[in-house]
C-alpha cells in the first residue's frame, strides 16, 4: 500500500519505496490524503513538500539523481500550453517529472455532482441535483473574483512582475462591472515599466477580462454545469468547501461529528475507495502513469 510521509525534509530524503510521490501542502495535507488513497494499492511513498514553488525546485533539482521521484502540483492560473506540456510523456526521466493538474487543483475534481452524490455521507434528502444547484450558487458568486485573479496571474506570467496580489473577498466583485472596475483601477499598474503599461492599456485588459470571462461561461451568462471552463479553472478549494459542508454529514466510526479538513478528506477518499469507473479521467490516468512507472523501474 501507498506509504505516507510527514514532515520531509529537501536535504534528508531516503530512497524507502520504489516510487516517491511529491505533493503540494504540509503534514496531513488534503492532497496527501486523497492521493495516497488513490495510490495504495501500489507500492509508492506519498511525500509533501509545502508549496508549488518547493516542488517546482525539488524536480529540478532531483530528476536527475532519482528518476523514481514524481512531483504532481496545483495547476493555479498556468496556462493550457503549461499543462499540457507537463502530462507529454510523463514520466521522463529527462524532464523534470513535475505533473500540473489540468484543473486549478486537486479539490477541483471534485466538483461533480453525480460523483459526489454516490458518497456515503449525504446528508439526507441530499441529491446529485440539489448538489449541483449549491455548486453552480457557489460559483457565480465567486466567478469574478476568480476571473480578476486569472487576468492579474497571466499578466504577471507573462511580465515577470510580482507586486500585484489577487483580491481575497469575492463580495468585493459581485459583478461584471465591479470586476472591471477593480482589475482596471489596480494602483500597481501605473508603477509598471512604460513598455508594459502600453500593453496593459485599457482596450488591452480589457479584451484579457472580456476572453477569460468568456472561456469560464462558454457562452452562457452565469456558471451552467457543462458549459465553459468554470470547474477547471476556478479555484477549487472554495467551492468543495462549500459543498461539503452543505451536503455532506460527516461522522466517525464511535458517531461523532467529523467537521473542517477531517470531514473534507474522508468525503474525498470514500469517492476515491469506490469504483474507479466513476473517477474523472486525470485521477485514473495519474494512478495508471505512477504504476507504469513502478513497473519499468523494477525491470
Amino acid at each position: 500500500m501507498a506509504a505516507v510521509t510527514r514532515g520531509v525534509q529537501a536535504d534528508a530524503v531516503e530512497q524507502r519505496a520504489s516510487v516517491v510521490v511529491y505533493v503540494e501542502g504540509n503534514t496531513d495535507s488534503f492532497d496527501q490524503a486523497v492521493i495516497g488513497a488513490l495510490l495504495s494499492p501500489l507500492d509508492v511513498e506519498v511525500r509533501t513538500l509545502g508549496c508549488c514553488d518547493n516542488s517546482r525546485a525539488a524536480a529540478a533539482g532531483w530528476h536527475a539523481s532519482h528518476p523514481n521521484y514524481l512531483f504532481i502540483a496545483d495547476r493555479d492560473y498556468r496556462s493550457n500550453t503549461a499543462v499540457e506540456d507537463s502530462w507529454s510523456g510523463f514520466p521522463d526521466p529527462e524532464k523534470w517529472n513535475l505533473l500540473f493538474w489540468r484543473r486549478h487543483e486537486l479539490e477541483s475534481y471534485f466538483l461533480e455532482p453525480a460523483w459526489l452524490a454516490r458518497g456515503r455521507y449525504l446528508k439526507p434528502r441530499t441529491n446529485e441535483k440539489s448538489i449541483a444547484k449549491k455548486l453552480t450558487d457557489e460559483a457565480k458568486r465567486r466567478l469574478y473574483l476568480d476571473v480578476v485573479n486569472d487576468v492579474i496571474a497571466a499578466v504577471l506570467a507573462e511580465s515577470q512582475q510580482t507586486w500585484v496580489w489577487p483580491l481575497p473577498n469575492p463580495a468585493e466583485v459581485p459583478d461584471e462591472d465591479s470586476a472591471w472596475r477593480a482589475l482596471s483601477g489596480l494602483a500597481s499598474w501605473t508603477s509598471w515599466p512604460d513598455k508594459m503599461r502600453q500593453a496593459l492599456s485599457v482596450t488591452a485588459l480589457r479584451d484579457r477580462f472580456d476572453q477569460t470571462l468568456a472561456d469560464y461561461l462558454g457562452g452562457a451568462t452565469s456558471p451552467v454545469l457543462g458549459s465553459g471552463q468554470w470547474q477547471a479553472r476556478m479555484s477549487g478549494k472554495p467551492l468543495y468547501h462549500h459543498l461539503v459542508d452543505t451536503c455532506f454529514a460527516v461522522r466517525d466510526l464511535q458517531e461523532r461529528v467529523v467537521q473542517g479538513k477531517d470531514a473534507r478528506g474522508r468525503v474525498a477518499i470514500d469517492l476515491i475507495q469506490q469504483s474507479d469507473e466513476h473517477w474523472p479521467a486525470d485521477i485514473r490516468r495519474l494512478r495508471d502513469l505512477v504504476k507504469q512507472h513502478r513497473e519499468q523501474l523494477t525491470w
